[in-house]
Parts: C-alpha cells; structure tokens; sequence
C-alpha cells in the first residue's frame, strides 16, 4: 500500500492545480513556453548538421524534389518514374515538397516538417497532461522525458525527414483524442480521432493502424466497448476514413497501374510475414534496445510509475495509465512478432512512455511540496523546482550529443 501523501488529494489539487483560475491558465501557458525553449535545443540543434540519410531519407529527398519539378502530386516519382519501391502514401513527401517550394531545397527545408512534427508532439502531450489530466507540470516533466529520450532523440527520427515522427505524432492524436471520445462523448474528440487514423495511414500505411489492437483492448477494459458500438457518428467517421483512403489508393492506381500490386507486395504483409533484407532479429529486438540505452534512465521508473498511478483515487489517472500501458506494450509486441524489425519502428511508444514517467515524476513532485515545503514562499518552491529539474535532466540532456 502506498504512503497517502504520494496519492493527489483534491486538497493537493486545489491547492497546486488551481484549474478553473485565470492564474492557472497563464502559468500553464508560461509552463509550455518555457517547455518549448527547453526541448528546442536537443529537437532542433542543428537540424541541417548531419548530410542526408542513405536509404529513407534520401529517397524521400529525391521524391520530394521529383514532386516540385513534375508537378504530380498524387503519383512519387524516383529518377522520372513512378516509384513502386517506397509504395507509402505520400503525406510526408507533400509536406516535404511543400516546404522545398517555400524555402528552397537545402537539407534544413527538407527535416523542417520533421522538426515541426516533433515539437507538436510535445505539445500534444503537454496539453494531454494538462487540459486532461489537470496536471501540467506533469505535461512539463513528460516533454523534457521525451525529449531526452535517445529512442525519440535519434536520426532516422527526430533528426531526419523520416517517416516515424510524423507518425508518431499522428499515433499521439489517436490515444489523446480516444481517451477523450471515451470520457466525455464529444464529437470533436472524434473527429479527431478520424483525422489521426486517416493521417496515420496516409503518412506510412497500414503501420498507421498498429495501435489499435491496444486500444481496442483498452476501450473493452474501460467497459466502453457496446457503448462506442452504439454511436451513430462512429459508423460516419468510419466510413469518411475509408473513403477517403480508398479514394488515395484507388485514384493512385488508376494513374500508376500496377502500384496496388506494389503496395500488397510491400506493405500488407511483406515486411511483417518475411525476413526484408538484413533485418531478422529475436523477438525480444526492441526489449534488448530500449535497455541498452534508448530509454535511460528513464526506462527504470515504468515498473514504479504505473504502480503509483494505478494507486491514485482520481479515476482518470488510472485509466489514463493503462491506456498509456496498453498502447506502448501492444506496438511492441505487434514488432516484436513481424519478421523484419528496424530499430526505429518503436519511436512511436517514446511519447506513451515519457508520459507515464512525467505523470509519476508529478505526483512525486507534489507530495514532495504538500510535505516539505507548504510553509515556504513561493519563490523557494520555484527555486527548489528549477533545481529539482536541472539535477534530473541535465546528465539524460548530455547523453543526447552523440544521438
């Protein structure tokens, strides 16, 4: 049983969350402003410093650029013809061209929405911690976690124009808006959700649809299941993702014939029921690397997280513990079981994990402050506050140089 001082009380809420007050807002707002700065430094530190990426990167370079000067923008074309080897639908090489024909071509232009995709996921969770939750200094803690997390923090993924951030961020829109659809009922919510599952396929395919397994399970275990099954506007946001996604690929063939035929070879199924390339490894793949370094130290506060938060009486932290439990462990084991893994494939689960470890690092925060320092000024909490943080990101923050 765990200490009734590390569980949030209404009292500690009210007197360190004020959420309803004008204060609270603006303190919140400084709190992500001052996030934003923080993160900038290992999310953008020169952006353009490492030449183009072999492989990825680069073909989406030359995919990009082929757009701007052939003016297609529904077929990707590699050395003028239509590229049935990177058969992905093209959301990345839209943005990608688009930034080409806004600042030119030049390395920075091309990692620009990579950039700009990352720090919008820091501010989804922020805001997730924050206007969810009601805890933004949980928002806060889990920024700074994800971005020292080597496994988010790395090229093929927040340093270059790959694929995985902009799908990780799309990935964060799906369990933020579910949990919010599940909760509240609101249609925006689902809306949202929509777009996130639409973006997510149209951006890398049907590894776009790998956290719904986990969800699916959450929403059963949150005992919404038959109640989402009843929502009219499901079976319309349903039907607007599928016409949608059908439209790209059927309007995609009709113009490049013989890409559905690309596209089933590679992407339904190729890389997960057979070995592509060099890339078989054990099952436990991902385990062995986020040990050996792409979640520390982060990594050994998980276990003792969700047994705080599962402990706390507010019914929402629970619950969004275990979503965030659920959709990080079903990813992995979905990779886990495919028979191609490429390190990078598990960026997706750094921000579900950053936010468990934020969210614990809080509530220890707040006891802390309920405990030790109530009689203090305010000024003496922000000095221990600030110190606190510096002495707990500063040695993660210099890990990330040689990422």
């Amino acid at each position: 049983m765990l200490p009734s001082w590390f569980t949030l009380s209404p009292e500690l809420r009210h007197r360190f969350i004020p959420s309803i007050s004008k204060w609270a807002r603006a303190s919140e707002n400084q709190l992500l402003l001052l996030l934003l700065a923080l993160v900038a430094i290992p999310l953008w530190y020169e952006l353009g410093r490492n030449p183009v990426q072999l492989w990825d990167e680069s073909r989406l370079a030359v995919n990009a650029a082929e757009m701007v000067y052939n003016g297609n923008w529904l077929v990707t074309h590699f050395e003028g013809q239509p590229d049935h080897w990177n058969t992905k639908p093209p959301l990345m090489v839209w943005l990608q061209a688009l930034s080409f024909s806004t600042f030119g071509f030049s390395t920075w232009a091309l990692r620009l929405p990579t950039a700009l995709a990352s720090l919008t996921t820091i501010v989804l969770v922020f805001r997730f911690a924050a206007r969810d939750l009601r805890l933004p200094v949980a928002g806060f803690l889990s920024g700074l976690v994800l971005a020292t997390s080597v496994g988010y923090i790395r090229l093929h993924v927040a340093r270059t124009a790959d694929y995985d951030v902009l799908l990780t961020l799309w990935e964060v829109v799906i369990w933020t808006s579910l949990f919010r659809y599940l909760e509240s009922g609101n249609s925006r919510a689902l809306v949202w959700l929509t777009v996130g599952l639409t973006a997510s396929v149209l951006t890398k395919s049907i590894a776009g649809l790998l956290g719904l397994p986990a969800l699916f399970i959450y929403t059963i275990f949150r005992g919404k299941l038959f109640w989402l099954l009843r929502q009219g506007r499901l079976y319309i946001a349903v039907s607007v993702f599928l016409l949608i996604i059908a439209s790209y690929f059927g309007g995609r063939e009709l113009a490049d014939p013989g890409y559905w035929q690309a596209v089933m070879a590679n992407d339904l199924g190729g890389r997960y029921l057979t070995e592509q390339q060099i890339h078989g490894h054990p099952w436990d793949y991902y385990l062995v690397n986020i040990q050996n370094g792409l979640f520390h130290p982060w990594l050994w506060l998980l276990g003792p997280a969700l047994v705080l938060l599962t402990w706390q009486p507010e019914k929402r932290l629970r619950w969004a513990a275990w979503l965030l439990a659920l959709f990080a462990a079903g990813w992995l084991a979905i990779l886990s079981s495919a028979s191609s893994k490429l390190e990078w494939y598990d960026a997706p689960i750094y921000p579900a994990m950053a936010l468990l470890v934020g969210l614990a690092l809080a509530l220890v925060a707040h006891a802390l402050a309920a405990r030790y320092l109530n009689a203090t000024s305010v000024i003496s909490q922000w000095v221990a506050g600030v110190v606190a943080v510096f002495f707990c990101f500063m040695f993660p923050m210099k890990r990330l140089s040689g990422a």
